[in-house]
Formats: C-alpha cells, structure tokens, sequence
C-alpha cells in the first residue's frame, strides 16, 4: 500500500528508527 501523503511522515520514521538503531549500538558499544 502506497500512501504519497505519508510519504513525508514515513521519512522522518525511518530516519528515527536509524537514529535509535545507531543509538542502541552505541550503547551496547559502551556496555560491553
């Protein structure tokens, strides 16, 4: 399901998601 209105929204999810992920990495880098 393609939804363009979303488009900008779904965006700035994923770059979150990225964020996050890139995050927990380097918390689990200082936790080792």
């Amino acid at each position: 399901m393609h939804v363009p209105i979303h488009h900008k929204w779904l965006h700035r999810h994923l770059s979150h998601q990225t964020y996050l992920r890139e995050l927990l990495e380097e918390i689990q880098t200082y936790c080792t």
